[in-house]
């Protein structure tokens, strides 16, 4: 899923399936009986009766772990 901004506004890009296709969506349209009810830069929001779905895009990165140094190895060998 992606978000993709023109001259033209807003389309949500979704894959459905099977069989595995892309489809673009627009606010307001309809997909599998959920409505797109907004596109931003970074989700999309799918509404159905009173219930919303938020599809969150680019979460943020894991950071990594910082590792502890390695022991000398030189140190040990004359033990």
């Amino acid at each position: 899923m992606g978000v993709v901004t023109d001259w033209s506004g807003a389309r949500a890009l979704v894959k459905t399936g099977p069989p595995i296709r892309m489809r673009s969506l627009r606010r307001d349209d309809e997909i599998e009986g959920w409505r797109v009810v907004e596109i931003a830069p970074r989700r999309v929001v799918f509404g159905r009766d009173a219930r919303r779905h938020i599809v969150a895009l680019f979460a943020s990165p894991v950071r990594p772990a910082i590792a502890s140094p390695l022991p000398d190895a030189s140190a040990s060998e004359g033990d």
